[in-house]
């Protein structure tokens, strides 16, 4: 069974990857979408996976 901490590394890395790769891509395209919104959902986009995660993680697979 492979453990919460690299479980946690792995999902983080993947996740921010991801993410990433599209924000850059955006940026590179038009730079002007580079707005508070667009950050605001970027962050939110990074947190909303790992949080998911780490619930999925707690309630049904518990600690250890």
């Amino acid at each position: 069974m492979i453990s919460l901490f690299l479980r946690f590394l792995i999902i983080v890395t993947v996740v921010v990857s991801i993410v990433d790769i599209i924000v850059f891509y955006v940026i590179w395209k038009d730079p002007t979408k580079l707005t508070i919104p667009f950050v605001m959902l970027t962050i939110v986009a990074t947190i909303i996976p790992i949080a998911i995660n780490f619930w999925w993680w707690l309630i049904f697979k518990g600690i250890g």
